[in-house]
């Protein structure tokens, strides 16, 4: 995890994206530095202006994953009996 900070006003994808450029900026980061981005897959955040596409703009060969816990949860109902124990 890069970082985590308490958005003051909403989730929209652009108050999204400025909170982590002002981070990159502020420690002399790159875009380019990240490899990979996760979104819950809330509907804001999934449209066409999402913040996930805006950070690929700025670089391209990001991987951009959706709903890694749903995905997790789904692997975890298909773990044998002992494993989900």
């Amino acid at each position: 995890m890069l970082f985590c900070k308490l958005l003051e006003t909403t989730t929209a994808p652009k108050v999204i994206y400025n909170e982590l450029k002002m981070f990159l900026d502020a420690n002399n980061k790159s875009m380019k530095n990240i490899t990979s981005s996760v979104a819950d897959g809330a509907p804001i955040q999934m449209g066409k202006n999402n913040s996930l596409k805006v950070m690929e703009d700025e670089n391209p060969i990001m991987l951009l994953v959706h709903c890694a816990i749903h995905r997790e949860n789904l692997v975890a109902k298909n773990f044998s009996t002992i494993l989900n124990k």
